[in-house]
């Protein structure tokens, strides 16, 4: 057998040590990453107020993800607080793509929805900042 990563020599694991393993994954990570911002978009984005406000049913806030390339789980935007539904505050993301949209309930609960794309200028900003955890209480 032979470790997944560097094809040494193994006995019983898949990986020959923890830094080759760690490795694998970034390697997974990084490809998923790429694999997103390889979708093709459409055209003309839907109107996100109008597809957002529908999808919260009852949800005051919400904040939009996609996948992080270095750690294998999402980066959330923005990345400390979540944006209100009603009045609807747009958000602001670092490039084009699919977003997940999670909304944040009265109760304290999170309920992830669909994912939307985004590719209009007036939301993207260079310098959004995404943060990886998912709760904010």
């Amino acid at each position: 057998m032979v470790c997944r990563f560097c094809k040494g020599p193994l006995t019983n694991k898949l990986y020959c040590s923890n830094a080759c393993k760690l490795a694998a994954r970034r390697l997974m990570w990084a490809d998923a990453q790429k694999k997103w911002a390889a979708l093709p978009l459409p055209k003309k984005a839907p109107n996100l107020e109008e597809t957002i406000v529908p999808w919260a049913d009852g949800a005051p806030f919400y904040r939009l993800s996609c996948p992080a390339k270095s750690h294998g789980g999402r980066r959330y935007f923005p990345k400390d607080i979540a944006l209100p539904v009603f009045p609807f505050e747009p958000p602001k993301v670092p490039k084009p793509g699919y977003y997940r949209v999670s909304f944040y309930l009265p109760d304290g609960s999170i309920r992830d929805g669909s994912e939307i794309p985004i590719t209009d200028p007036r939301f993207l900003s260079p310098n959004a900042r995404g943060g990886s955890k998912k709760s904010l209480f």
